[in-house]
C-alpha cells in the first residue's frame, strides 16, 4: 500500500510512499526535476539512484562506470 508523507496545509496530498519499502516508490505533486537548485529536492534524486544501485547488486548486474560530475 501507499503512505501519504507530505501535504499541504489544506491537506491535500502532495507525495505518497510505498509502505513496505521493499522497492524504491515514491510519487509526488510536484516538479522536483525542474527545482535541482534546491538541496531537498536533490536528496530524492539521490535516493533514486541509490535504490537503483542497490537493486543492481540485488540481481548481480554488473555495474557501468560512475560519471564524474
Amino acid at each position: 500500500g501507499l503512505v501519504v508523507t507530505a501535504w499541504e496545509e489544506n491537506s491535500i496530498i502532495q507525495a505518497v510512499e510505498g509502505e513496505d519499502h521493499t522497492h524504491f516508490l515514491l510519487g509526488v505533486q510536484w516538479h522536483p526535476e525542474f527545482m535541482i537548485h534546491a538541496k531537498k529536492q536533490r536528496r530524492i534524486f539521490r535516493a533514486l539512484v541509490a535504490a537503483a544501485r542497490t537493486r543492481q547488486r540485488q540481481r548481480g548486474v554488473a555495474a557501468r562506470p560512475e560519471a564524474k560530475a
